[in-house]
Formats: structure tokens, sequence, C-alpha cells
């Protein structure tokens, strides 16, 4: 299988595990809707796909991350 199909299987299987596994726990533990917890999860929730990607590409396939994804730290670029 190509690699590239390979990775885009690997970020949604992994991103939707870990998007629905921290949404179950936290009603598990009686999270309730607008909360403030209730908010601060939704704002993790948005960074999950973020993080799924690091963890791809540095942990698993052990590739950079600035040059393929066109990242910059630095300001007004």
């Amino acid at each position: 299988m190509n690699k590239n199909i390979t990775k885009s299987m690997l970020f949604v299987g992994l991103t939707f595990l870990l998007c629905w596994a921290m949404v179950a726990l936290f009603f598990a533990f009686g999270g309730k809707w607008n909360t403030s917890i209730y908010f601060g999860i939704t704002t993790l929730y948005m960074l999950i796909p973020m993080i799924v990607v690091i963890i791809i590409q540095k942990c698993i396939y052990k590739e950079a991350i600035k040059k393929p994804y066109q990242t910059s730290f630095k300001l007004n670029r």
C-alpha cells in the first residue's frame, strides 16, 4: 500500500480513537454540558489532530515536521 495512504488511514484512525475516547471519559466521569470543564475539553478536542500528526511524523515514521508541513515558528513569516 502507498505510504501516504497508510499515513492517512493511521491519522484518521488515531484521531477518531482519541477524540471519542476523550469524550467518553469526560461523560463517564460525570461531565456536564455548558460548564467550564466542558469548554476546556472542547479546546483540547480541537488540538487532537495536530497532536496525532506530530505523533505519526516524529514517533512512528521518524520524519521531520517543519519541512513537509512548511511550519515556521518565526514571527511575520
